[in-house]
């Protein structure tokens, strides 16, 4: 059995954290709690991350540079259906792989959030809007209510789903989502 690296040692405590977070708010969330998830003391998990403060920002951090890296590698498609498709499966990947901070950004969204929570989440929500092609939310309503279900589909989705069963699940994941969009399918369904 290989050891893992510093580099998924760090993620496994990011996700760990993301996930508390999400689930108790960051306020009621402990870093004894964080260090008991990965099976570190809570010295240890200090030395990584030398505070709660720390370990947010980390999560913030990652979630804003995947996005920034989702929608970069979504942007080598024409605005359309090819890259509605490759920002789904993406989005999906992602998801499934970070269930931690995908927990966090659906709570985000349900929690009575501060004007400061609010901001992070609007530069993240017009990304992802850009990403997929609106230029005007308001305009588009039809458009970005599509998006939001698609998206609330995959979190929802990977939330519920175990490692054993992720992979048999991915393209029915894919699908449901395409098709919230709005697009036709072509193929078998």
């Amino acid at each position: 059995m290989r050891r893992p690296t510093r580099q998924e040692l760090d993620q496994a405590i990011i996700d760990s954290a993301a996930l508390l977070f999400a689930r108790h708010g960051y306020e009621h969330t402990s870093v004894q709690q964080i260090a008991d998830a990965v099976g570190y003391s809570k010295t240890g998990l200090l030395h990584r991350f030398p505070s709660k403060e720390a370990l947010l920002r980390a999560v913030a951090d990652q979630f804003v540079a995947e996005l920034t890296t989702l929608v970069g590698t979504a942007q080598e498609h024409p605005a359309g259906p090819a890259r509605d498709l490759a920002l789904i499966r993406a989005m999906t990947d992602r998801a499934l792989h970070r269930q931690g901070t995908t927990a966090l950004m659906v709570s985000s969204l349900s929690t009575h959030a501060t004007a400061e929570d609010l901001a992070w989440l609007q530069h993240v929500g017009d990304e992802l809007f850009g990403a997929f092609g609106v230029e005007d939310p308001v305009a588009d309503q039809d458009r970005c209510v599509r998006i939001l279900g698609a998206l609330g589909a995959i979190a929802v989705i990977a939330l519920a789903t175990t490692d054993q069963n992720q992979d048999d699940l991915r393209e029915l994941i894919v699908a449901t989502a395409f098709d919230a969009l709005g697009h036709p399918r072509t193929g078998p369904s």
